[in-house]
Order: C-alpha cells, then structure tokens, then sequence
C-alpha cells in the first residue's frame, strides 16, 4: 500500500514538473505538502526510473532535461507494485 502511495506522489511530481510550476525547492515541498529532503527523495526515485531532473534558473521551476516519466510507465510499475 505504501508503494502506491508513493508512486501517486511521484506521479504529482511529475505533473508539476511537466507544468513547469513548482518554483525553488523550498517552495515546491511546500506545494507537495513534504519537507525538502522527502522531495529530494523522490527526486532520486524519479532519477532512478529515467527522469533526469534538473532546475531552470530562467523558469525557476524544476525540468526534465531529456526524458520525462510517461503516465504509461507510471501506472505499470504501480501495476507491478501492487502484484508484489
């Protein structure tokens, strides 16, 4: 259960992202109501599953630098993590 829970937030990050409005670190836990260093671990799962995260300083929002998460391969590894 706390695989999918995890995986929901994971996918919230990444809608944020892909909207381009999360604004600093600070201000983006604050917006996925987690403290900086959860959102840093989330962002080492993200990295873990392909997506290469990186700060635009001109945006001042987090980016994708090359790959993004797809909703697709969000859902199949909450698939997977359910049959576990």
């Amino acid at each position: 259960m706390k695989s999918i829970i995890i995986l929901d937030k994971i996918h919230e990050i990444d809608t944020h992202i892909k909207l381009r409005r999360t604004g600093n670190m600070k201000e983006f836990a604050q917006q996925m109501r987690v403290s900086e260093q959860q959102l840093s671990d989330y962002f080492t799962i993200i990295k873990a599953l392909g997506g290469n995260i990186c700060f635009n300083e001109k945006r001042n929002s987090f980016d994708y630098d090359t790959h993004k998460l797809s909703k697709r391969k969000i859902n199949r590894i909450k698939k997977q993590a359910t049959t576990v």
